[in-house]
C-alpha cells in the first residue's frame, strides 16, 4: 500500500507527456541517466569489491595471494572513474561541436577540461585573422597607390 501511494503521488506529479516527443525526450533523459547510473555503479564496484575481498579474507585469516593484494591499488582511482564518468558527455559534446572540421580527440578533452585554454586559442586565430586580413588591406591599398602614381607619371 505504501508503495502504490508513492507510485500514483509520482504520476500525479510527474502526469502524463503531453506530446509524443515529449515521452520520446523522457526516455531518452532516462535512458542517459540509467547508462550513467550504471557507469558510476560499475567505476564502484570495480574499485571496491578486490578491496571488500582483501578485507573479508583477512579477516577470515585466509593467506591472500599476492595478485589480490595489488588490486588494492585500484582504491585510490575511485576519484579518477568518477572524473571519466562526469567528462564523458561533456567530452562527445565537444567533439561533436567540431562540426566539419574533425575535432580530435584530444582536441575535445581539452576543450572540455579546460574551455578558457580553447577561448584564448579562438581569439588568438581571430587576432591572428584580423592581422592579415590589415596586412592584404595595406599591401592592396599600396599597390593601388603605386598604380595610380604610375598612371600620374605617364
Amino acid at each position: 500500500s505504501t508503495m502504490r501511494s508513492i507510485v500514483s503521488s509520482v504520476k500525479s506529479a510527474f502526469g502524463r507527456s503531453p506530446s509524443r516527443s515529449n515521452s520520446n525526450q523522457n526516455n531518452s533523459t532516462s535512458r542517459v541517466v540509467m547508462d550513467r547510473a550504471r557507469a558510476y555503479t560499475a567505476a564502484f564496484l570495480l574499485t571496491w569489491s578486490w578491496y571488500i575481498a582483501i578485507v573479508v579474507l583477512r579477516g577470515a585469516g585466509v593467506p591472500l595471494p599476492l595478485a589480490l593484494r595489488y588490486l588494492a591499488i585500484l582504491v585510490p582511482l575511485q576519484g579518477f572513474w568518477n572524473l571519466m564518468i562526469f567528462m564523458y558527455p561533456k567530452v562527445t559534446k565537444a567533439k561533436r561541436s567540431g562540426g566539419r572540421n574533425n575535432v580530435s580527440w584530444c582536441q575535445a578533452i581539452t576543450e572540455a577540461f579546460c574551455p578558457a585554454i580553447n577561448g584564448w586559442r579562438e581569439g588568438r586565430i581571430a587576432r591572428n585573422d584580423e592581422r592579415e586580413i590589415h596586412q592584404k588591406e595595406v599591401e592592396t591599398s599600396e599597390i593601388s597607390t603605386r598604380q595610380q602614381q604610375q598612371g600620374d607619371a605617364e
